[in-house]
């Protein structure tokens, strides 16, 4: 009886952890590196870890998409779920970057790693107007490597805009070229 009870307030405490978790979660935990590793990135097989996706083609597939995998994910919110388009980008032996698209009417912002260990970087990229926004973060996720994690919304014409993050664990492959981390 007492182990029952024991297990009943474990699961418990792991339901109302998960209510509060950001909905970028489940994917920073999937795609980010154990700190203890001289491991860099993680390998395609850890993206079939990542919880409710659906690929539109096969991790074995992924050489005759340019070394992409692309599906629909959704993302856990307190209540119920957001869907989020998903695209990994790497290269034959890791993954180097996700990239996850919603709709403008469904944007949920900075809610996005809301209870994450996220550090604002300054970038020569950063905007912050009604109708575009950019934003770049480290996230420090204690026995991980940090993850780099951009944020990118446009309101686009009547509305029909999107909000956009890449995740990764190099800044240039989340940055890309044309921004710079900046102090």
């Amino acid at each position: 009886m007492q182990m029952r009870k024991h297990w009943a307030g474990l699961m418990m405490l792991f339901a109302v952890s998960m209510l509060h978790a950001a909905p970028l979660s489940p994917v920073l935990r999937t795609l980010s590196v154990p700190a203890d590793t001289t491991q860099t990135n993680v390998a395609w097989q850890d993206a079939e870890k990542l919880p409710q996706t659906v690929w539109k083609w096969s991790r074995k597939q992924i050489s005759d998409h340019g070394y992409t995998l692309q599906g629909k994910i959704m993302l856990p919110l307190a209540k119920g779920s957001v869907p989020a388009w998903i695209e990994l980008k790497g290269a034959r032996l890791y993954v180097a970057v996700a990239e996850l698209q919603l709709d403008a009417r469904r944007a949920l912002g900075m809610t996005m790693l809301q209870g994450e260990p996220a550090q604002a970087l300054r970038t020569s990229c950063d905007e912050d107007s009604t109708t575009y926004q950019f934003r770049f973060f480290k996230v420090a996720d204690k026995g991980r490597k940090p993850m780099y994690v951009s944020f990118e919304y446009s309101q686009g014409a009547a509305g029909e805009g999107s909000e956009v993050w890449r995740l990764g664990t190099d800044v240039t492959s989340v940055l890309g070229e044309r921004c710079k981390v900046q102090g």
